[in-house]
């Protein structure tokens, strides 16, 4: 099964919006850059498992909530 950059940037997008958050609120939460957030967000770039890991902390998700496979 491959990796979906475009649904991991959906879902991102929408459980950073469910907390109330910009991404600047994400990014002093996970201590991963805005700027990274941002390219993930719009599918720029995937995401490193050590990153993943960083935002689904912050955000209170499991990996598989990120990545859509719930």
């Amino acid at each position: 099964m491959g990796y979906d950059k475009d649904r991991i940037a959906r879902r991102l997008k929408s459980l950073r919006a469910d907390k109330g958050w910009e991404q600047d609120d994400l990014a002093r939460e996970s201590g991963v850059s805005k700027a990274v957030i941002a390219n993930i967000e719009t599918a720029r770039t995937g995401t490193s498992l050590d990153t993943a890991f960083k935002l689904t902390e912050a955000l209170g998700c499991s990996l598989e909530q990120l990545v859509c496979r719930e």
